[in-house]
């Protein structure tokens, strides 16, 4: 895949001001992340470039489909793809567009809920409660005992606001490794708990 140089790398300062052609610029490239189809195309590409079959069944969704979605993520500068052949292999335009997919990654598990007291696990109904609550109102949120219970634990102390709190952060790690160990096709046993 190529590289762009556009004159930026190595730059860690935001500008002073946005314009308004900048601000349209940049929210323009911000509709990639409106969807989630998108978002999960971004995803699979930020680990390797990948044909459209294989990215239709990494992200479950149809070849036309995901076909679509890159057509309109080319569009907007954030993936490139190159023939090979019969076929077209895609893959992020730059580094720039995995940081950005991070920072958005980042940001959501930041606003990340979590529940938690002391005794959560002998009765949870109050952390349950609020979990309930927080998620009826779309905010995602994770409660002491899932974290817990995933443990097998069946007494906890104040370290389980913690562990629910980092919760989205080990399962996404988890699969991130039990996905890197597939790939790499290495045959040792692996335990990863999730």
């Amino acid at each position: 895949m190529r590289e762009m140089a556009h004159g930026v790398q190595g730059k860690s300062t935001a500008p002073a001001h946005i314009d308004g052609p900048t601000a349209h610029a940049v929210a323009v490239t911000m509709q990639a992340l409106a969807t989630p189809s998108r978002v999960r195309i971004l995803g699979r590409l930020r680990e390797g470039v990948c044909a459209v079959t294989d990215l239709a069944q990494a992200v479950e969704m149809e070849p036309s489909a995901v076909s679509q979605q890159l057509r309109i993520l080319r569009q907007l500068g954030l993936v490139v793809g190159q023939r090979t052949g019969r076929q077209v292999i895609y893959g992020l335009h730059d580094d720039h567009v995995a940081a950005l997919l991070n920072e958005a990654v980042f940001h959501t598990e930041h606003l990340r809920l979590a529940a938690s007291e002391a005794f959560g696990v002998d009765d949870s109904a109050r952390e349950r409660s609020v979990v309930t609550y927080a998620r009826e109102r779309g905010l995602p949120a994770t409660a002491g005992h899932e974290v817990s219970t995933l443990y097998g634990l069946r007494a906890r102390t104040r370290t389980a606001a913690l562990n629910a709190a980092i919760l989205p952060r080990m399962v996404r790690t988890s699969e991130m490794t039990a996905h890197a160990v597939a790939a790499a096709g290495i045959a040792a046993p692996l335990m990863i708990m999730r």
